[in-house]
């Protein structure tokens, strides 16, 4: 369509306007698109880490959670549909719209034809053999479920690491936590020492901005963590009087951007399997704070109509009340203002 000879005409401000307040799903249905809604959202594309989200109030945006890219609707068609930037604001006027360009052949985004580095391939850590590191430090120091952790050994989501340093030539070891994409390949790998050095970093070439170490249930509630190991405390304290754990579905987003979860839920969303409960256990503190309240924003914008509850720890984190052996019960359901839903000695998985 670029290569396309269109003969150029100024285009005013104000057509410029118009053309970007489209409403992008009437615009490709209008064309043969097959354009999803699942609930109150929207989704362009084939399903999985492709999917595209249409939002706004007009639904005159978009959202590609896979690259990061986002913005309005000549975008989408510069981006998308291979226009100019005279076509598009053509094609969203009706102007001229030349039908080819938006045949029923583009039926997945691909990245943004601007700004596109290909990422190098992701090779897994090397797995040692030797697990007595992982166990002390998982058990004896951070105090974790031993049934907890064997899962997510047998998952192959945990394991040491076999390394050699490159300045000394000597082996060393961390511990993996796997992240994988939506048709199960592994595409990163976060790592930390279970030394008492306290190093913690991605292994080479990962994708932890779209993908995390998670675990998947069928439940419809999904528990979202900063660190792998507030995950594996809080999934630890849930498994001291129940195994029903794995019913749910946890993340851990590896800090604190939204990005891995928004790429999950609206994974979801896009496969007709959406979340009736998203529980917001950040840390806390002020980091924390600011990342619930991201989340929260992009949660909604997306259309995630759903129940959110912020479950906060009684300590900064969830291993901190792990060992001290401290429950909390600061539930808050978002409705427009906090509100405590329970109270009393009770555990997070109860609900």
């Amino acid at each position: 369509m670029r290569g396309e000879y269109v003969a150029y005409r100024k285009i005013s401000k104000d057509e410029i306007e118009l053309a970007n307040q489209t409403n992008l799903v009437d615009f490709l249905r209008s064309q043969g698109h097959n354009v999803r809604q699942s609930g109150a959202s929207f989704f362009w594309g084939s399903g999985g880490h492709n999917t595209l989200a249409i939002w706004g109030d007009k639904l005159n945006r978009f959202k590609h959670f896979a690259s990061g890219a986002e913005g309005n609707a000549i975008v989408f068609c510069r981006n998308y549909l291979n226009m100019s930037f005279q076509q598009s604001v053509d094609a969203l006027l009706g102007n001229r719209f030349v039908a080819s360009a938006l045949s029923s052949e583009h039926t997945a985004p691909s990245e943004p034809l601007t700004n596109s580095v290909p990422r190098e391939p992701f090779e897994a850590p090397t797995r040692s053999a030797d697990y007595s590191k992982l166990y002390d430090y998982l058990l004896n120091q951070r105090r974790l479920d031993k049934s907890v952790v064997d899962y997510f050994i047998q998952q192959g989501t945990l394991y040491p690491t076999y390394e050699v340093s490159v300045k000394s030539n000597t082996p060393y070891s961390n511990i993996a936590f796997i992240a994988k994409d939506f048709n199960g390949n592994a595409v990163g790998a976060l790592k930390r020492s279970p030394d008492h050095h306290s190093f913690k970093g991605n292994h080479k070439n990962s994708n932890m901005r779209d993908y995390c170490f998670r675990h998947e249930g069928t439940s419809g509630r999904l528990f979202v963590f900063e660190a792998p190991i507030d995950m594996l405390s809080y999934i630890s304290i849930m498994a001291k009087s129940s195994n029903t754990w794995k019913h749910d579905s946890f993340i851990a987003i590896g800090g604190t951007s939204s990005n891995s979860l928004i790429n999950l839920v609206s994974n979801q969303q896009s496969a007709d399997k959406p979340l009736t409960y998203i529980y917001l256990n950040h840390d806390n503190d002020k980091a924390g704070i600011s990342a619930r309240h991201d989340a929260i924003a992009k949660l909604r914008s997306i259309g995630f109509v759903g129940k959110l509850v912020i479950h906060l720890p009684k300590n900064k984190d969830w291993n901190d009340d792990l060992r001290q052996g401290i429950i909390s019960t600061d539930l808050r359901e978002v409705n427009g203002f906090p509100q405590v839903l329970e109270s009393g000695n009770q555990r997070g998985h109860s609900r």
